[in-house]
């Protein structure tokens, strides 16, 4: 983590691919070059955002109250960053990104989705893909699916094999999938439908 952690940052994120808001992707591939070395993370989104960022980081004890958080913990020590707007700064920059391109296998009736590497896609980038993937392809719930809430151990490798399993879902409301990384329990996912 850097110097400015003890102050609010503004990030300007571009829109991804023909998305109107800011990626989660964008906002967990951010936090994994920010604070590389950490050894958890969680990403909690409350709604679309389509502004610049800012992320302000809170003391012991403080409860976000903006757009979401961001939780860093490093050695034992968790940092919550607070996620706001700043609607003085809409979002102008877009990029190209289809994250159908991603190779991923879903097993119906295991709950269970592989996901490849992929260049040019980050451990992120495929967690979000395959998430979709098995949530669209079990339940095809003919809704919206928005990134709510993501918790990873540490930040893993690009390549690194990664297996998603359903483990529930509140009808079309909410899903929730863990997240294994080469056979192994690392985080989890939770999703909404809108």
């Amino acid at each position: 983590m850097t110097d400015h952690d003890a102050a609010a940052f503004p990030v300007d994120f571009p829109f991804r691919g023909a998305r109107d808001y800011v990626h989660s992707g964008s906002i967990c591939n951010f936090w994994r070059g920010h604070a590389p070395q950490a050894d958890g993370f969680e990403l909690v989104l409350k709604h679309w955002m389509a502004h610049r960022l800012v992320f302000t980081p809170l003391g012991e004890g403080q409860v976000p109250a903006g757009s979401g958080h961001v939780a860093v913990t490093d050695s034992g020590r968790r940092r919550l960053y607070e996620i706001t707007e700043d609607t003085r700064h809409p979002v102008t920059k877009r990029e190209v990104y289809d994250e159908d391109a991603v190779p991923k296998v879903v097993d119906v009736a295991m709950r269970s989705c592989e996901v490849a590497p992929m260049a040019g896609f980050t451990f992120f980038d495929r967690v979000i893909s395959g998430n979709k993937a098995l949530i669209n392809e079990i339940l095809d719930p003919g809704v919206k699916l928005i990134a709510a809430k993501l918790t990873c151990t540490g930040f893993p490798a690009d390549d690194a094999r990664i297996t998603l399993k359903l483990k529930g879902n509140v009808g079309h409301r909410v899903f929730k999938t863990a997240i294994l990384v080469d056979g192994e329990p690392n985080g989890e996912v939770v999703y909404y439908g809108q």
